[in-house]
């Protein structure tokens, strides 16, 4: 349902007048309070940790076990009979038999070459041409140690030196270094991986995306993004997922990893339960008039459990296209939440936003005029508002809104009220947002006694 007939229905809904008895809104799931085993772990090898995160498993197919970290060749680019790759198995030999042979193939990592504690490095050069379409494939190395590292050859390569993941096909626990192009995942799958430069030092790819996700994609849970840009989302493309993903942000060892944009966005995306370090720049960058992004239960400025990150962080500047950010996103200790442009049409609803220098902000005039708060006492909140819409109640310690307590229509020169009783020693903000879209900034904060 698009914000604009969600909003027009509530408004339809509430002529016979503005008052509206609610409870306060529930808790996010437990589940997505950090109970998984990212939260304050010593580091381990990564290959252990993702083995213990239950990633998807692979579908039933063919199984090629990959038995060395070379990438040799035997039997040349029509190769599809293991037993003519010679003693042992390359993962080039095991893509090209993929690519030769029909059906699903499950390529696994042997424990002799590749255990997480001492990952067997795989080191592609320029030579080492892979086949465009491997069909569908599952590269499986949920409890080894893979790492692939295409070093100076991330500058070299002119050949296809880089796999994709097509529709039905899944990467699982590997990690990719100084990679040479975008990973493209084009209705495939990608999950407790790490991508990017792995460190905090240097950047390799200034022009690629480290995932190019097309229509259909899903990109998590687990995985973690670095480099200069995580993840991009073309024109015209719909229906990418990027779930329970660590952009710029280590959660085994719990450092910082450089990433200039978490993510670029041109196409239709769902952004669920990631978290953005404070070392990402931008942590989305929407500067298209045809994307549209869904934001719920991200976390800006805070790790997984909520904890914040004591230290400079960025959150949201949307400057164009549409947005529909909530419910669950998380704000805390950035210089300003949310700041929208004047060619984006952002829906802000539900959100945990407070401690922040800034609030909600507008980077030229406001697009719509906050509501106000005209008192609160134990028997509920009352206000009135500028322009039809939905209010949102919030309670905070400043001038924000830390705990959604509720909603309720209102129609412009008309009074609205809501039956809750706010804390008392804090402040009642609210928000408005229009049927067309936009949310308005966090009204002036009334104390309650």
């Amino acid at each position: 349902m698009t914000p604009g007939l969600w909003l027009s229905m509530a408004l339809a809904a509430a002529l016979s007048g503005c008052t509206r008895t609610v409870e306060l809104f529930p808790a996010p799931p437990a589940a997505d309070a950090g109970s998984e085993p990212d939260a304050g772990r010593a580091a381990q090898p990564w290959g252990s940790y993702v083995g213990a995160l239950g990633l998807p498993s692979c579908p039933p197919g063919a199984l090629l076990e990959v038995s060395d970290t070379t990438t040799e060749l035997t039997g040349g680019r029509s190769l599809s009979d293991p037993a003519a790759a010679g003693p042992s198995l390359s993962i080039v030999e095991a893509m090209w038999i993929a690519a030769n042979r029909p059906g699903l193939e499950v390529i696994r990592f042997g424990a002799e070459a590749f255990p997480p504690e001492a990952p067997g490095v795989i080191r592609p050069t320029e030579a080492d041409e892979l086949p465009a379409d491997l069909g569908p494939l599952c590269l499986d190395a949920r409890d080894r140690g893979v790492v692939v590292d295409w070093g100076r050859s991330a500058t070299a390569c002119t050949r296809r030196c880089i796999w994709s993941l097509g529709p039905g096909s899944l990467m699982a626990g590997l990690v990719l270094l100084r990679m040479p192009a975008s990973l493209e995942v084009a209705g495939g799958q990608v999950a407790g991986c790490r991508l990017g430069t792995d460190g905090a030092a240097a950047i390799y790819s200034l022009k690629a995306a480290v995932v190019e996700a097309r229509s259909g994609a899903v990109v998590g849970p687990h995985n973690v993004l670095s480099d200069a840009v995580g993840l991009r989302v073309s024109a015209g493309q719909s229906n990418v997922l990027v779930i329970r993903n660590d952009f710029g942000w280590d959660p085994v060892t719990r450092v910082d990893l450089v990433l200039l944009v978490g993510a670029e966005l041109h196409g239709d995306v769902t952004l669920d339960d990631n978290v953005f370090g404070p070392a990402v720049v931008k942590p989305l960058l929407l500067e298209d008039g045809a994307a549209l992004a869904r934001l719920r239960n991200n976390r800006f400025g805070v790790d997984r459990d909520g904890a914040p990150f004591g230290r400079s962080s960025s959150g949201l500047a949307l400057g164009a296209g549409a947005a529909e950010v909530g419910p669950f996103n998380v704000f805390r200790g950035l210089p300003a939440a949310i700041s929208v442009g004047d060619a984006a049409r952002v829906r802000i609803s539900r959100n945990s936003i407070t401690g922040n220098a800034l609030g909600i902000v507008f980077q030229t005039s406001p697009q719509v005029p906050p509501p106000s708060v005209n008192s609160a006492d134990a028997s509920g909140v009352r206000g009135s508002c500028l322009v039809d819409g939905l209010v949102e109640v919030f309670s905070d310690i400043g001038d924000q809104g830390e705990q959604f307590l509720g909603d309720v229509t209102c129609i412009t020169g008309s009074p609205w009220s809501i039956a809750l009783a706010p804390p008392r020693g804090r402040n009642v903000t609210a928000t408005i947002t229009r049927p067309t879209g936009q949310t308005s900034a966090f009204s002036a904060p009334l104390a309650v006694p």
